[in-house]
């Protein structure tokens, strides 16, 4: 028997916070299967249409046929859904429990994200968050990956959920030598750096990161997109995509971290900055609502106002405090994997 998630990309080098959640689970569960939509898509369950404003949950059901195809083969113990993914699935047809695990969730996220005037945040808001909500209430259970999406989850689909929160890796993330990183990273020595890591999208703020550049001209702002975008401003340097495990050096080079998300269900920028010491402005979401962290700077709401005053800020009263205790006290990767396993050992009962 084995462990299934259920996911719709790929586990990448360059991940983003659900593909990582994944590879994390992948440590608590040793027996774990990633199934993703180019597998099942690989084996001849493709979806009805690419470009419906159904797009997702008609992959997340090309998934679900996939995986109920191979049920016999696969023997599952459990399948875990990364949202909507399951929303087709049937325990009781699987002979196993499905469990659905929230990343924030589409409706909040359309509110919080997605501009009102825009036909993605109709889809997102009301065609997508219908089947996440659909796959959480016929499913034996479920889990958020912090408090602030436990409480979304309640408040905007009526269902309780119990909150494992996500873990950071200190092994990975903890303070090295400014001179080192810059040394290796070919960044000058006399540059005070401001570092964005994130997608190139509204919903992680990039309109704003492009928009201050011109605003602080002896500032060096290094910019890691995926994909890469280029600046015509002549102090941006765009690095483009960078593998997870190599992020350490450009926090511990940077003077301060930009994180101007406008949602996040728990936000791993944020956390792993901090976990090298690094000062951070950020958007005050995710896991960052539930407690003030030391060595940041928290704002209600993002915009190019708001971050423009709070870096000038920063630059005429440098902080610099030990954030990491902080971090390492509340979201250690091991008690992320220990509470996933002692949930699988109970049953997956709440």
């Amino acid at each position: 028997m084995t462990a299934i998630l259920l996911s719709l990309v790929e586990l990448q080098n360059v991940p983003g916070g659900v593909e990582l959640f994944s590879t994390q689970l992948q440590r608590a569960f040793k027996d774990l299967r990633v199934v993703t939509a180019q597998e099942a898509r690989e084996n001849g369950f493709f979806p009805k249409s690419d470009f419906s404003p159904l797009k997702e949950p008609w992959i997340a059901k090309s998934v679900c046929d996939y995986v109920q195809s191979m049920k016999k083969e696969w023997n599952p113990e459990v399948v875990i859904s990364n949202g909507m993914m399951g929303w087709k699935l049937d325990g009781k047809e699987m002979g196993c429990p499905v469990i659905t695990q929230f990343h924030g969730g589409y409706a909040p996220y359309a509110d919080y994200a997605i501009p009102k005037t825009s036909l993605e945040y109709y889809r997102t808001r009301f065609i997508y968050a219908r089947y996440e909500r659909l796959c959480g209430k016929k499913s034996a259970a479920r889990a958020s990956n912090s408090d602030f999406t436990q409480q979304l989850v309640q408040d905007y689909y009526g269902i309780s959920s119990k909150s494992i929160p996500l873990g950071i890796d200190f092994e990975s993330f903890q303070p090295v030598s400014k001179n080192r990183s810059r040394k290796k990273l070919g960044i000058p020595l006399d540059k005070t750096v401001a570092l964005f890591v994130g997608r190139p999208s509204t919903v992680k703020g990039f309109d704003v990161i492009q928009s201050i550049p011109k605003q602080f001209a002896d500032v060096l702002f290094v910019w890691i997109t995926f994909p890469a975008v280029q600046s015509v401003e002549p102090n941006v340097r765009s690095v483009g995509p960078v593998p997870h495990h190599q992020l350490n050096e450009y926090y511990s080079a940077a003077d301060v971290v930009l994180n101007p998300t406008r949602f996040e269900g728990f936000g791993y920028v944020s956390l792993e900055a901090l976990s090298c010491n690094t000062p951070l402005i950020a958007t005050a979401t995710g896991a960052l609502v539930e407690e003030k962290p030391p060595n940041a700077v928290l704002l209600k709401k993002p915009g190019v106002e708001s971050y423009s005053k709070a870096l000038d800020g920063f630059l005429q009263d440098p902080f610099a405090e030990n954030s990491r205790k902080w971090v390492k006290e509340r979201y250690p990767i091991d008690s992320f994997i220990q509470s996933y396993m002692d949930w699988r050992e109970s049953g997956f009962s709440d």
